[in-house]
């Protein structure tokens, strides 16, 4: 958990880094406002049309102003993308705009990629190999966010946490493995059956450190839930039917399953 910690509390940090050389940082889709005189809060799209002014309101960004204005029940949505009928999605960390001198105009994105390393290679190939490949998990990801918001353009900054050194880089994403990558989910948020194994030799050392790895190597159940189960379907919104009771499944029941669960694996 301290581990874990130390590159979460880094993020205030790199994002301060990010605006102290002359980046535009947007943290969430919507801009937060605040009347002094009538201490009250608005949230606000950044695309809204103000011509008809906003009063006493001015805008804030700072937590303290987000998580007082938490406290009054208004909220800054975060920009999020979405898909499979609401099963697959995420949320980004922000969009950032470059200053001029690195010639380029459009936004760029920013989803906790805002990394932690020890000295060695896990910090030093990005600088040497590049994202694409010292980083391939957290590149397919930013890729994702890139293709769905046809955003061209990502921000990686990684912090070396023996010596505070920080490699900083503005990769282009590959919209094609985003799409792709969208495809498997589908495929997998919608299928009756599990998918291929990546090896079938259980000591593959992917299959080693893999915690389906009893289900998918030595027949042990899977867990009891409606997403496990064949007469459940992912539909709209996120939501899930069953098909042996032709109804809605309510939310808190999704994950406790009944007695007459048939296992997609089965």
């Amino acid at each position: 958990m301290r581990l874990f910690n130390v590159g979460h509390s880094a993020e205030p940090r790199f994002v301060a880094y990010i605006r102290g050389i002359g980046f535009e940082v947007r943290e969430h889709s919507q801009q937060l406002w605040y009347s002094s005189q009538l201490n009250e809060y608005k949230a606000i799209d950044w695309d809204a049309d103000l011509s008809g002014g906003v009063g006493s309101f001015e805008p804030v960004d700072n937590p303290f102003h987000i998580k007082r204005a938490e406290s009054y029940g208004i909220k800054v949505n975060q920009y999020r993308i979405s898909g499979a009928k609401g099963h697959y999605g995420g949320s980004l960390d922000g969009l950032c705009k470059a200053p001029s001198r690195y010639q380029l105009s459009e936004d760029i994105i920013f989803l906790n990629e805002f990394k932690t390393n020890g000295t060695g290679k896990g910090f030093s190939d990005v600088q040497d190999k590049g994202v694409a490949k010292a980083k391939p998990k957290h590149y397919s990801q930013m890729s994702q966010y890139g293709y769905q918001m046809k955003i061209k353009y990502g921000l990686y900054m990684i912090e070396n946490k023996n010596d505070s050194s920080i490699i900083f880089k503005v990769v282009e994403l590959d919209w094609n493995l985003g799409a792709q990558l969208e495809k498997k989910a589908n495929d997998i948020i919608f299928s009756k059956e599990p998918p291929s194994r990546i090896s079938d030799n259980p000591a593959f050392f992917n299959c080693k450190f893999c915690h389906q790895a009893g289900v998918c190597h030595r027949n042990e159940p899977v867990d009891k839930n409606c997403r496990s189960c064949r007469e459940a379907e992912p539909i709209e919104n996120g939501k899930w039917k069953c098909h042996r009771f032709s109804d809605l499944i309510p939310d808190d029941f999704i994950k406790v399953g009944c007695e007459y669960h048939l296992p997609i694996s089965g």
